[in-house]
């Protein structure tokens, strides 16, 4: 999965490459990870997008389109629910 933050990755998808239903997949994701796997795929892009933001060499929105967010403010919103401060108020603090 981490390989692919950048893609739309659908419940479906990953429990049909486990061969079990998407319903049974999710439950034992969660017994597993404690998170469902959508919120895993969220708190692994938002990971990534703190390095990226640190690293200072990509536009906000950029990193949001490369970690496979619909735009900038989606990815602001998921953003500052995770980590507590907007994108940009954290790039000014790192």
């Amino acid at each position: 999965m981490c390989e692919h933050l950048g893609s739309d990755i659908s419940l479906s998808e990953l429990a049909s490459q486990a061969g079990l239903s998407p319903h049974y997949f999710s439950l034992l994701f969660k017994r597993a990870f404690g998170v469902s796997p959508y919120r895993y795929v969220l708190s692994a892009r938002i990971h990534r997008a703190k390095r990226l933001l640190g690293e200072r060499k990509m536009a906000i929105s950029e990193i949001a389109l490369e970690l496979g967010f619909a735009d900038q403010s989606h990815f602001s919103k998921v953003f500052k629910t995770f980590v507590g401060s907007a994108p940009g108020q954290y790039r000014s603090l790192s």
